[in-house]
């Protein structure tokens, strides 16, 4: 198995970068409660807000499902067989390669999450509505306590990698 060292070192990258999505909530919220809190929004906003509103949602529960099959087609490697048809692939060690995906992995599900709570946003600053602005940031805050990079989950997974874990 791999040095644990780099595989903390690039461990701790995912957990700042996670951090770092996490304090963009926090931010979101300093911008709804502070700094636009008094804002007045013109009426002709309201249709485009209605419509937003639902596209928004729908686009919300689509991407929660997306990234579950995301994920595992990263995770998996079955995307790494689009990047050689491409000719952009570079063979690597099983252990680098899976911990590449990890990270990976990490990153983009963090920025859907971040995506989520930034609709809600959009939501509140076109219709002065914060229960949708809260309702997502909630979503999001939930979705990335869940996903938060766990350390055990990358020792066993790098562990546990076989031939047939890497699609060839």
């Amino acid at each position: 198995m791999m040095d644990e060292i780099i595989i903390r070192k690039v461990y701790r990258q995912s957990v700042i970068i996670a951090y770092a999505f996490f304090s963009a909530l926090a931010a979101y919220v300093v911008i709804v409660e502070f700094i636009f809190n008094d804002i007045r929004v013109p009426e002709s906003y309201s249709t485009i807000y209605t419509h937003l509103r639902t596209a928004l949602m729908i686009l919300t529960v689509a991407e929660i499902f997306l990234v579950f099959f995301v994920r595992n087609l990263i995770l998996t490697g079955k995307t790494r067989m689009l990047f050689r048809k491409l000719g952009e692939y570079s063979p690597e060690s099983k252990e680098i390669e899976m911990l590449r995906r990890l990270s990976t992995t990490s990153t983009i599900t963090f920025a859907v999450w971040d995506s989520i709570a930034i609709y809600g946003l959009i939501l509140y600053l076109l219709g002065q509505n914060k229960t949708d602005f809260y309702l997502l940031l909630g979503v999001a805050f939930c979705l990335m306590v869940f996903h938060f990079p766990k350390f055990s989950d990358w020792e066993s997974r790098l562990r546990n990698l076989d031939q047939n874990n890497i699609v060839e």
